[in-house]
């Protein structure tokens, strides 16, 4: 077998289960580049536009996402009693927290690695290179994130990138050289963009493979071993690491830490350095940066928020991102030296980085913008929904992404709603029976066109009580007794109707429901065929609407779906209504 990673191919850094997507679009809402594919309601990452930051992997509350890594390679590897080192993220304290941390080495010589380093020997290294550059001035590198970011979406500010390779790499530079070619280098981390920057060309033969800590959790418990029972047992080194260089090291997790190897302070007043962590800020100080409304200071941006101890490879349900921080700290504080057996000779740590600018299959017009958005009853320059529920921040960058085939018109939830109720509305349009919508002071919000013929009245009655057209005294008594629903045979305008009353607490009105039986013989038979007769003309309608209300409700929930539960009561209704009630009544 060969040094080479099993896995060659590296453009596929997170993984998706598609049978499980929810529609939630809560990946897209956090996806700072919008990389995320829906089709049919499923979605997918598009690679060419993905820098695999992973802030998609963390948001995931069902695991539908997961970092590709080299996990089965890495046993492999250690079946084949290959040299099989470990460079363990500093990080890790966030993990496996206060005694966990002096018995990590052991857990993982157990698990098969022959070797085991804290990568933050390399931060020293870093430090050193930066502190080195004729002018300290730009983008630490340090994040793979915020490299990729750069070179595919601000490609004319990749001079900015520091010519420093991240500590990963100059880490596994240190390691390749002490053990040599045929040694198998596994990086431990939290990130998703390491397992990329591993795999990109510049850098091959120095890290082989990389698995994440949440695999590295897993793989511990699958394997019984009860850290505890442990010893106690230092990490290797190549290099020495102790005092104030060592604290400053193995704080590098966190936000501003390797800012503050380099020996610059970070607080609101410094002008020379400055920190920042998060999607939103990472992408507004790029955005300003391109600009040019920023400049002359040395940055470390980081993706995530508050530094890699928050990264999103941790266990779901771990602990906060201040319990992690406070772990990473009392580590740095109370970790022993490492002492090296003897001098290693220093390794290069420059790195060279370049533009790989994405470009959009196809370019948007602002008149293709304008149609999409007023087939879904918005336009360019008036009010949009922008509510943000499809996972874009405005209705308009919903728009192009439908046109360049990212999203789908059934995201937009106020959209999806109209058309239900759209749809719905047609539905009782189309009942044979008269219906009428009353709000609380039975006041007409709505009525069907059967009940406006058989009442003789248009849209002018609209506001008006029930009263102005017909008696309102089944309503009263539903409303007086506090029934679940009222029937009656009543004459007005020349014609004998049939009228059931019900309550819609939900909606906060009434409904009444209307057949004419002026030329019926009245008696409970004629009665029982003419709710016979809507109830079939009913479900014939229904069962014609039913599939495309039932889709729509998947999409905006159960409680939008009232409308089409409103043509379910009517139905209910009329099949199990007392006949011999309305009988009586008639006689």
């Amino acid at each position: 077998m060969g040094n080479e990673s099993l896995n060659h191919s590296r453009d596929k850094i997170v993984e998706s289960s598609r049978v499980s997507c929810r529609d939630c679009y809560r990946c897209i809402r956090v996806c700072p580049v919008k990389a995320i594919r829906v089709t049919k309601g499923k979605t997918h990452i598009e690679e060419n536009r993905c820098i695999r930051c992973g802030a998609c992997v963390r948001e995931c509350f069902i695991h539908v996402r997961s970092t590709a890594s080299d996990f089965r390679a890495v046993q492999q590897h250690i079946r084949a009693n290959r040299f099989v080192v470990a460079s363990v993220d500093p990080a890790f304290p966030a993990l496996f927290q206060d005694w966990r941390t002096s018995r990590l080495a052991a857990a993982l010589r157990a698990l098969g690695f022959t070797a085991v380093h804290e990568a933050a020997e390399a931060i020293p290294a870093v430090a050193r290179a930066v502190q080195a550059l004729p002018r300290a001035e730009g983008i630490l590198p340090n994040c793979p994130a915020v490299v990729n970011y750069v070179e595919q979406y601000f490609p004319q500010m990749v001079d900015k990138l520091l010519p420093v390779a991240s500590p990963m790499i100059v880490h596994g530079r240190m390691l390749r050289q002490e053990y040599g070619k045929s040694a198998v280098i596994v990086y431990i981390g939290p990130c998703s963009a390491k397992v990329y920057e591993a795999h990109r060309p510049e850098n091959a033969g120095l890290v082989d493979c990389v698995i994440t800590f949440q695999e590295l959790l897993g793989w511990i418990s699958r394997e019984h071993r009860d850290m505890a029972a442990l010893e106690e047992v230092p990490f290797d080194c190549v290099v020495s690491l102790a005092g104030t260089e060592a604290m400053n090291a193995r704080i590098a997790a966190l936000q501003g830490g390797l800012l503050h190897s380099c020996g610059y302070s970070w607080h609101p007043g410094e002008t020379e350095a400055y920190s920042l962590s998060g999607t939103q800020d990472v992408t507004d100080f790029l955005t300003e940066l391109s600009r040019g409304t920023m400049g002359g200071m040395l940055v470390e941006p980081l993706f995530c928020h508050g530094g890699c101890c928050n990264g999103p490879n941790f266990p779901r349900h771990g602990d906060t991102f201040v319990a992690k921080r406070a772990a990473v700290l009392r580590y740095a504080g109370s970790a022993p030296a490492l002492e090296a057996r003897g001098d290693c000779a220093p390794v290069p740590a420059e790195a060279d980085y370049a533009a790989r600018p994405y470009v959009p299959e196809r370019t948007v017009t602002e008149l293709e913008i304008a149609e999409i958005l007023k087939k879904q009853g918005q336009n360019v320059s008036g009010q949009q929904y922008n509510c943000g529920a499809c996972g874009y921040k405005t209705c308009r960058e919903r728009a192009i992404a439908i046109l360049e085939g990212m999203a789908e018109p059934e995201m937009c939830f106020p959209y999806m709603r109209a058309q239900l109720r759209q749809r719905t509305d047609r539905i009782v349009d189309a009942l044979p029976c008269g219906v009428v919508q009353l709000d609380e002071e039975l006041r007409i919000r709505r009525m069907n066109g059967s009940f406006a013929k058989m009442f003789l009245c248009n849209d002018g009655v609209l506001g008006k009580r029930i009263s102005y057209l017909i008696s309102d005294e089944g309503f009263d008594k539903l409303i007086a007794e506090a029934l679940d629903s009222y029937e009656t045979v009543r004459s007005k305008y020349g014609i004998r109707y049939h009228e059931i009353v019900f309550p819609m607490p939900d909606e906060q009105e009434y409904i009444g429901i209307y057949t004419d039986i002026s030329a019926l013989k009245i008696d409970s038979y004629q009665i029982d065929l003419i709710k016979r007769q809507t109830l079939e003309n009913a479900k014939d309608l229904l069962r014609q609407q039913i599939s495309f209300s039932q889709e729509l409700a998947a999409y905006i929930g159960r409680n939008e779906a009232r409308s089409e539960a409103l043509v379910k009561q009517i139905v209910a209704l009329l099949e199990d209504a007392d006949a011999g009630g309305a009988a009586d009544e008639i006689s």
